[in-house]
């Protein structure tokens, strides 16, 4: 799709959900930077696109959510069931206030 293509979307049916665009899986230096994160959303202009896409959606009425994955400081409570989640704890990384 070109940036000029319009699509049609019913407003009363759709929604944008932007997912994991926080600190430590956006930005260099995040608790993620080692793994490519920081670098494949630059690459990807990420941000930006994102950005522009929320403000099109705004404009037509449709909602746009932000989901946010937060711990407690130390992990309490998270279940080390991938190896995400071990990675999340092992960098305290998505620290509520962080």
């Amino acid at each position: 799709m070109s940036d000029n293509e319009q699509v049609n979307v019913d407003p009363a049916r759709a929604a944008l959900v932007v997912q994991d665009l926080q600190n430590d899986v956006m930005i260099e230096g995040g608790a993620f930077a080692d793994s490519g994160a920081p670098e494949h959303a630059k690459e990807q202009n990420v941000v930006e696109n994102v950005k522009r896409l929320a403000e099109a959606c705004r404009a037509a009425g449709i909602p746009v959510i932000h989901i946010h994955y937060i711990v407690e400081e130390g992990a309490s409570g998270l279940k080390l069931n991938a190896p995400l989640f071990e990675g999340v704890k092992e960098t305290n990384a998505l620290v509520r206030g962080t």
